[in-house]
């Protein structure tokens, strides 16, 4: 029997809740967008992964940002 936790009954919630809309994925893209513009140049990268997404709003579960340093601006 599998062990259920806190993350697997809140992933079961958003496979239930509904398809995403076209409006709730542009919602959250220019919502990421705007996260990177905001930061003017010092991420480096970033890998959202899972991404939960229903009709209404998504979240992302985990999300790792990597900052540049100054050494790497230059370059």
């Amino acid at each position: 029997m599998l062990h259920v936790n806190p993350v697997s009954t809140q992933a079961q919630a958003y496979r239930q809740s509904g398809r995403p809309t076209e409006r709730s994925v542009i919602k959250v893209l220019a919502g990421l967008s705007n996260v990177i513009a905001d930061a003017r140049g010092r991420i480096g990268s970033t890998d959202v992964n899972p991404f939960l997404l229903t009709a209404e709003h998504g979240v992302a579960v985990d999300a790792p940002v990597v900052l540049r340093n100054r050494a790497s601006k230059s370059a």
